[in-house]
């Protein structure tokens, strides 16, 4: 049976009973949404395509998540996202591309043709930005776990699937 908030007419208004229920029905839902939002941040975290596909270790990403409640009963949840250094080795084909050449002055020399070659990528990977530009990094760019977080509170906070 849950607590039961106590009210007494003689010493309570009735903003000290909204208080202490609102800090109640936190206290029962807050351990859950905390729990469902660890839990979701590390679905999305390795189900993320630039995540799972890409080779990264265990021991570089994990998401956790802290609560607090204040003496109103408001919650304070923190989703914090572990991006350590990428460790090992990953060999990658590169495809041949064009690549504009320059002269020492920088000025433009026409476009020369790179062929395609392997590549050992050593506690680094390549990432692929919304821009559709490719980065080698040696952990996951903030932009890639900024949508984790925002697909992760969609979900839990909005009840939406992305």
């Amino acid at each position: 049976m849950p607590d039961i908030v106590k009210y007494d007419p003689t010493k309570d208004d009735a903003r000290q009973l909204a208080s202490k229920v609102s800090r109640k029905v936190s206290e029962m839902v807050a351990p859950q949404l905390e729990d469902m939002l660890e839990k979701v941040a590390n679905e999305k975290i390795w189900a993320h395509p630039q995540i799972k596909d890409n080779e990264i270790p265990s021991t570089s990403l994990a998401a956790s998540v802290i609560y607090d409640i204040d003496t109103s009963g408001n919650v304070k949840l923190i989703l914090t996202i572990l991006n350590d250094e990428i460790d090992g080795t990953k060999d990658i084909e590169i495809k041949e591309y064009s690549r504009q050449q320059v002269t020492a002055s920088f000025e433009p020399k026409g476009d020369g043709k790179v062929s395609g070659h392997k590549r050992s990528l050593v506690n680094k990977r390549h990432f692929k930005l919304s821009d559709g530009s490719w980065i080698t990094s040696s952990s996951v760019p903030a932009e890639i776990l900024t949508e984790v977080v925002e697909e992760t509170l969609k979900e839990v906070l909005e009840g939406g699937s992305s």
